[in-house]
């Protein structure tokens, strides 16, 4: 069966250049996760949500189904076409998009960005770490997971205001692997928080410094598909629903792209960008 790729990431299509050979690491509904010298990739099927690790293909999910792939199958990657067992897929006509952030916000937007993240976490129901924005120290989440991150994320803000940068970033790291999923909770939420971060202009601040320096040793604490978009993340690339942010859409509008990521993926990663920009304005009275 030949299949075309319709889109997918810059940072996707440079690595595929290298023509690496690898093996499926695992398959998941409307995705193939596969593993080409040691770095994860994802082909998906059609309307799925763009990320730096994606190839949105054309098919659907029973199209994807037919093809009984799984895991363990060899991949091999000739010229702008990989190969899946019997299956193709075409990069010849793809769509390249660059994901990297490179859109900076001044302080009067990214008060608006904060503002409006804020009322659309509001819209949803408290699923994930968007329970936390109720909560304060005298009316902590119950649930243990939520609990143990409530605890991690005030500590890391207090630290701050100290401008404890390093013990700010061993409390944010302590998220790694929090949660369960294919993603956990506490991984999504730190890509948002280094998303915020960045579109906050903190990428030399000693505050972004410690946590990329803090969080790069314990990758291995977490899932490998989880730990792929964490290294995305500390290279600067981001979902497309994180781009979209710095057009300053409203609050539903904005919403949207991050729904369709996962059960609470899109959410979480929400709730972190969020946080950032929170950090960000804490960290404004320390010179970088």
């Amino acid at each position: 069966m030949h299949t075309q790729i319709l889109f997918t990431s810059k940072y996707t299509f440079d690595f595929l250049a290298g023509q690496p050979a690898g093996q499926v690491h695992s398959v998941y509904r409307k995705t193939v996760n596969i593993l080409l010298d040691g770095h994860l990739f994802a082909l998906q099927t059609c309307q799925s949500p763009l990320s730096p690790l994606s190839m949105i293909t054309n098919i659907s999910q029973n199209e994807m189904d037919s093809m009984e792939i799984t895991a363990g199958n060899p991949v091999s990657v000739r010229g702008k076409t990989i190969w899946v067992r019997k299956s193709s897929f075409s990069l010849s006509a793809s769509s390249i998009v660059d994901l990297r952030l490179k859109a900076q916000l001044n302080d009067q937007e990214l008060k608006l960005l904060s503002e409006r993240i804020k009322a659309a976490l509001f819209l949803v129901p408290k699923i994930g770490f968007a329970a936390m924005l109720q909560s304060s120290p005298n009316n902590s989440p119950k649930d243990l997971i939520l609990s143990a991150a409530f605890k991690h994320i005030s500590a890391a803000r207090e630290f701050c205001r100290l401008g404890n940068w390093k013990s700010a970033a061993i409390e944010l790291s302590s998220l790694i692997g929090l949660g369960s999923g294919l993603t956990p909770s506490g991984d999504d939420f730190l890509c948002g928080l280094i998303a915020g971060l960045s579109l906050s202009r903190c990428t030399t601040h000693p505050l972004f410094l410690a946590v990329t320096k803090t969080l790069s040793p314990r990758l291995s604490d977490t899932n490998d598909i989880s730990r792929a978009f964490l290294l995305c993340a500390l290279k600067g690339q981001f979902s497309l629903a994180v781009q979209s942010l710095t057009k300053l859409p409203a609050a539903a509008e904005l919403l949207m792209p991050f729904l369709s990521i996962g059960h609470s993926s899109g959410i979480d990663t929400l709730c972190g960008i969020y946080w950032g920009l929170q950090l960000q304005q804490i960290t404004k009275k320390f010179k970088n």
